[in-house]
């Protein structure tokens, strides 16, 4: 775990990494290879600062709206991924509209696992 909290989405020799917790039976029975499948409710996260890390958006988003399972940062935004579709519509309706860093952010629930 120390590993992942401390290398997760730090750059080596100028290449991003990712790190995460090897999980044995992660990802079988049907789910999206090695990723564990426990979240199913995401939520979409765009507005924040370029240099704004996926630490920041998983503490705003925790503090907003409740656990968030997993963070993942991609060129349309910030994937969060909560364990109950409850903490998904809560996250973007408490987080949505505000602010971040000067920034104003903007979420939006995904369906049908648009990313």
């Amino acid at each position: 775990r120390r590993a992942v909290e401390r290398l997760h989405d730090t750059t080596i020799e100028g290449r991003m990494i990712l790190v995460r917790e090897y999980k044995e039976n992660a990802g079988k029975g049907g789910g999206k290879g090695d990723r564990p499948t426990r979240g199913q409710f995401k939520v979409l996260v765009t507005g924040f600062e370029p240099e704004t890390s996926w630490r920041v958006i998983k503490d705003h988003m925790r503090d907003a709206a409740g656990d968030v399972d997993h963070v993942a940062m991609t060129e349309d935004g910030a994937v969060v991924t909560y364990s109950a579709g409850s903490l998904a519509k809560r996250a973007v309706e408490r987080v949505n509209g505000s602010k971040l860093d000067n920034s104003v952010l903007s979420v939006r629930e995904l369906v049908n696992d648009e990313m």
